[in-house]
């Protein structure tokens, strides 16, 4: 009998991580986008912006083109990760290779949360 309830608690608490999980990557709506970096805008407050030359469908950026902000603190980005994105997007823009960002799709600002460089493309 006690390795039965041992059984359905485990269960119970495999069901009760999957769903916190699931709740935790569906609160934010990650959406990936791909193309080249037209513009690196600079923000007095230490964000700033990347533009592409194509939008993504997903983003509800207020700007036309597409504003897609990198901050720290926003969609989880921490300071070095800031620093980072921001070298691979300058690195990117001037040998003009296509970048791929995952960004929250829910938020106007379309914050940033990583992004890579296919310098193939």
């Amino acid at each position: 009998m006690t390795t039965r309830v041992q059984r359905l608690v485990r269960y119970g608490v495999q069901v009760t991580f999957l769903l916190t999980l699931f709740a935790a990557v569906s609160a934010n709506a990650a959406t990936w986008h791909t193309a080249k970096i037209t513009l690196i805008y600079q923000l007095a407050d230490g964000r700033y912006v990347l533009q592409f030359d194509s939008d993504s469908i997903d983003c509800t950026s207020n700007s036309s083109p597409d504003y897609y902000y990198v901050a720290v603190g926003y969609n989880s980005v921490t300071q070095e990760a800031h620093k980072n994105m921001l070298s691979l997007a300058m690195t990117a823009a001037t040998v003009g290779a296509d970048v791929t960002i995952n960004y929250d799709e829910t938020s106007t600002g379309c914050e940033v949360n990583r992004l890579f460089v296919n310098f193939a493309s």
